[in-house]
């Protein structure tokens, strides 16, 4: 696997793991993750994770409106390392912004996902 396109985008941390080359025998840490998008498809707006409040998406490090996909295909894992993991330009200078999403947001994120494992 190869890093993507540039710019980074914002990813929503799903699962952190400590996983083991099988060759060296090395520990590293890998995140499993969903990107975001600020291109909204009017299908996925209700089926999706979405921050649209400017004072939410501002306090989770984002400059704009951004949908998360909740489906489980769409979820990436990743190691941790800075191929992957950078900050954005916008944020550069800021390093990697690592927001906390609120318990409402949680309790909307896992009530998605639960949508999306019964399809």
């Amino acid at each position: 696997m190869r890093p993507g396109p540039m710019p980074p985008r914002p990813a929503l941390v799903r699962q952190t793991l400590v996983l083991e080359d099988q060759t060296t025998g090395r520990q590293y840490g890998a995140l499993r993750v969903s990107y975001c998008t600020g291109t909204f498809d009017a299908d996925r707006l209700s089926t999706d994770f979405v921050i649209s409040d400017a004072a939410e998406y501002t306090a989770l490090g984002l400059h704009k409106p951004t949908l998360f996909s909740v489906r489980p295909t769409d979820v990436k894992q990743l190691p941790w390392c800075s191929q992957y993991f950078c900050a954005p330009g916008y944020r550069k200078s800021q390093a990697i912004v690592a927001g906390v999403l609120s318990s409402a947001q949680i309790a909307e994120f896992e009530r998605l996902k639960k949508a999306h494992q019964g399809r």
